[in-house]
């Protein structure tokens, strides 16, 4: 089974050193699993469904990220259809809590 981590690029240096512990044969890691040249919506959904498990690194900027919002909106879908194993939310930022208005509802 693998994990899509979901985060934002300001936070890369981080989420890769978690990715390179559990290793390229378990995550979907867009460094690692988008082709070169940049992501695409198309790829992100792919990843998010060959997943069993959606990781997602919490911080300010992965809350204001555009395309951490759609990973989160197809997440979503694919939890509330119990298609998903785990979603795995990680608080990775001092200032935000699990109380910030910031989060999704549906994930608090």
């Amino acid at each position: 089974m693998k994990a899509f981590l979901s985060h934002s690029s300001k936070q890369k240096d981080y989420v890769e050193q978690v990715a390179s512990i559990l290793g390229k044969d378990k995550v979907n890691y867009d460094s690692w699993s988008f082709d070169a040249g940049g992501k695409t919506l198309d790829e992100i959904y792919t990843g998010i469904e060959n997943s069993g498990v959606f990781v997602f690194f919490i911080s300010t900027d992965s809350l204001s990220s555009e395309w951490v919002k759609k990973e989160l909106i197809e997440a979503e879908n694919f939890i509330k259809s119990n298609s998903y194993k785990k979603f795995i939310p990680i608080l990775i930022d001092s200032s935000i809590t699990h109380k910030s208005p910031l989060i999704p509802e549906w994930m608090k």
